[in-house]
């Protein structure tokens, strides 16, 4: 069985992140104008004079210097256009809003530039839901836990599933953020899994569903949104790019790493946790790598 996810913090697309909350007259963090989707071999990034290692994920500012070894290779991709530059042996170059500078050594190259989809207007929040944490099974071990869907689905049908039995019959609700039931009715106490009519449900809304025992208070609780028609469309595209790269590029793990933030921008946590982990096989001792993997387990 998978990990737990913990989705209350999503990575923006492309290296944009949510600004922490800041005291009253403290100045804000500049915004990252790029992010580091491939480091291999000896790269350092140096801001305001200091030099540190480069990572994968790492975001940088405008005036950062990514300057790469002999033998090594980085790629930097721009977090407002999606424009992707990779930088060879010996080569340093400077981040600005609209590219990269030529600072030693060979110029910045120009890749292709993926069509990354636009993020979904509402991203989830657990509190809207009225959510907990996945799958707590509670003090009870009758209780159903470590439930699917938790998360963003593709298309119809739904199909919610659960572990574990219960002696009694158990109550499946389907609520709408308005805590409308869209589903309330009772299954045997060794069903597993059950699909929710398509007819109650609308593509890109937001769903939080739950399955307990009718004579306890502990169970599965998860939530689900299906993807808009548009979605779907505009994810399966990049996918079809992400797959003819990797097809060309094997050891790149540029690609997976676009198309891992942008499943964790839509709310597919299972997927975005999937694609991270074959990035981690290319990389597999990257700092950066291992935090992403990290935001989505407990």
């Amino acid at each position: 069985m998978r990990h737990h996810l913990r989705y209350a913090a999503v990575l923006a697309l492309a290296g944009a992140v949510a600004a922490p909350l800041l005291a009253q007259g403290q100045a804000a963090a500049p915004e990252p104008a790029a992010q580091l989707l491939n480091v291999k071999g000896s790269v350092e990034v140096r801001r305001a004079g200091e030099a540190r290692p480069a990572t994968l994920l790492m975001t940088l500012q405008p005036g950062d210097v990514v300057r790469v070894r002999p033998g090594g290779a980085a790629e930097v991709v721009l977090t407002g256009t999606g424009a992707r530059f990779g930088l060879s042996s010996g080569s340093a170059a400077q981040v600005n809003a609209s590219g990269l500078t030529r600072r030693s050594g060979a110029a910045p190259k120009a890749l292709r530039k993926l069509a990354l989809p636009n993020p979904p207007v509402r991203s989830f929040n657990r509190r809207m839901l009225g959510l907990g944490t996945r799958g707590a099974r509670g003090p009870d071990p009758n209780a159903p836990a470590k439930g699917t869907p938790y998360g963003a689905v593709r298309d119809f049908p739904v199909v919610l599933k659960w572990t574990g039995s219960s002696p009694e019959e158990l109550n499946v609700s389907v609520q709408d953020e308005k805590k409308t039931a869209v589903l309330e009715t009772k299954v045997p106490g060794a069903t597993r899994e059950l699909a929710v009519p398509d007819a109650n449900l609308e593509k890109g809304k937001f769903y939080v569903w739950t399955v307990k025992p009718a004579a306890g208070k502990a169970g599965s609780i998860g939530w689900f949104r299906v993807l808009l028609p548009q979605e779907k469309t505009s994810l399966e595209f990049l996918e079809r790019q992400t797959g003819e790269e990797r097809s060309t590029s094997p050891d790149n793990p540029s690609p997976i790493l676009l198309l891992a933030q942008t499943y964790e921008r839509f709310g597919m946590y299972d997927d975005a946790m999937n694609a991270y982990q074959s990035a981690a096989q290319m990389r597999p001792n990257d700092p950066g790598l291992q935090d992403a993997m990290k935001r989505l387990t407990f």
